[in-house]
């Protein structure tokens, strides 16, 4: 594909272009709707017994999600410390106290 778009960027020759626009086109239009066949968009939430109640506001996230809340939030603990420390080096690094200040 990427061998035919390059020959009707080049325009030398007419009939190659015309040849690897009508063969650059409906490829790419193929590999679109195969890629939305293998890709569909599922609704996982759909038909959940917790749906209404988020929508209602009465959780405040489902119990599908628990797991990725609390990774997400171990992860961001530790990315949190790892810069501070990361801070605090840099600064005692640059700032050297005068007199003996601490």
């Amino acid at each position: 594909m990427g061998f035919f778009t390059s020959i009707a960027i080049d325009f030398k020759s007419v009939g190659y272009f015309l040849l690897s626009i009508g063969i650059v086109i409906p490829s790419y239009v193929i590999f679109l709707i195969i890629r939305k066949q293998k890709h569909k968009n599922k609704d996982m939430c759909e038909g959940c017994s917790e749906l209404e109640d988020l929508q209602l506001g009465q959780l405040k996230f489902c119990s599908g999600l628990k797991e990725k809340i609390a990774a997400e939030k171990k992860y961001s603990n530790f990315a949190s410390d790892m810069l501070q420390e990361e801070l605090r080096k840099t600064y005692s690094q640059k700032y050297v106290p005068e007199n003996g200040e601490k």
